[in-house]
């Protein structure tokens, strides 16, 4: 199967089938810190991945946001709703797991 990974940005190739949470022992990356994508579809650990597959690897990004912005870009509306609901900066703190399309 064509793997491409980022961070940093390299093609591999590997011989399928094997599931998901294998893929990435093989390639020596933690499975939690990991995700990985099959076409436009995120893969579960557990799924079969096949010679044929093109297989995308990303690591996961996750973080809290600073006072006034939110942590995912183009969802501005996060800290605007938070506020509706009336939480403070405190209550919103919230680890937000998010890949990016580059």
């Amino acid at each position: 199967m064509h793997i491409q990974l980022s961070h940093p940005a390299r093609t591999v190739e590997v011989k399928g089938p094997k599931k998901a949470k294998d893929l990435l022992k093989e390639l020596s990356l933690v499975v939690e810190a990991h995700l990985v994508i099959r076409g436009d579809e995120l893969v579960t650990e557990d799924e079969m991945l096949y010679d044929q597959d093109q297989i995308e690897i990303r690591p996961v990004i996750s973080g809290g946001s600073p006072e006034g912005t939110s942590s995912v870009i183009g969802h501005s509306s996060i800290d605007e709703e938070a506020a509706d609901l009336g939480s403070t900066n405190d209550d919103r703190r919230l680890t937000i797991d998010a890949w990016v399309k580059e």
